[in-house]
């Protein structure tokens, strides 16, 4: 772990930490697609082909047309998860002058190295950086970052934030599925501006935008709900707000 500020710089941080987490005998759920490919030998857990078979009992098939239904994803306890990676921090600000105010960068971001599972101790060891799931909460990332840029001229201050969220993959695709039906997401930025004025020292006004640039949802099959994964990206587009600070 490094954190400390730079000397040359009188306004400035740099903190940089490593960390590295190993869990074993997670409780948590198989993903659908999984169960079901497993019931039809996937990973070769089912080479009989059994309608008995322990993953085949987790659904039940349609009298009318034969499609899955009645599902269970059910919690249980799997091998393993190992995850690591690294959170940077840093900033650094200057003085523009006597009268022209302070500029402000500020950097958060966190790096992926490894989301490694294992459903049971038979079955391979699956990596899924770099994907996204067709679970709530389910995208890994590899890199993910918000970058703020303030402006700062006496009771004056607006600010420009950059969100990102990098490139991903299916996650089925990892596991064999085919990238054609299992689409993934390119890269994504969004903006924000945020402007505030403190007109006296209780009372502020401000205003701002949301998704500057009216980034809509990334789209990809299967997702999690309305072709995208609301947990992750904006679905509400562009908005305006302006509202009043008043303390007492």
């Amino acid at each position: 772990m490094l954190n400390q500020p730079i000397e040359s710089l009188p306004r400035s941080y740099l903190s940089v930490d490593y960390w590295s987490i190993e869990l074993e005998e997670v409780i948590a759920s198989v993903g659908a697609s999984t169960i079901v490919q497993r019931c039809f030998n996937r990973d070769n857990a089912n080479p009989t082909f059994d309608p008995n078979n322990s993953w085949c009992k987790l659904f039940e098939r349609s009298q009318t047309n034969g499609g899955v239904e009645r599902l269970k994803q059910l919690s249980q306890n799997q091998a393993f998860n190992n995850l690591s990676g690294a959170d940077l921090a840093a900033g650094v600000g200057f003085d523009l002058g006597e009268s022209a105010g302070a500029l402000d960068f500020n950097l958060v971001a966190t790096w992926i190295e490894k989301n490694e599972t294992q459903t049971t101790a038979v079955d391979p060891v699956y990596n899924y950086v770099g994907t996204i799931g067709s679970g709530t909460g389910s995208s890994v990332p590899e890199w993910k970052l918000n970058l703020d840029t303030a402006y700062t001229r006496g009771p004056l201050k607006l600010q420009l934030s950059a969100r990102y969220i990098d490139a991903m993959v299916n996650a089925a695709t990892v596991t064999g599925g085919s990238p054609i039906t299992n689409t993934g997401v390119p890269a994504t930025w969004y903006y924000d501006l945020i402007g505030r004025y403190e007109i006296t020292g209780n009372l502020t006004i401000r205003a701002g935008v949301n998704n500057l640039s009216d980034q809509q949802p990334r789209l990809y099959s299967p997702n999690v709900q309305a072709n995208t994964d609301p947990s992750l990206y904006d679905v509400l587009g562009r908005r305006y707000y302006v509202g009043v600070d008043y303390r007492l």
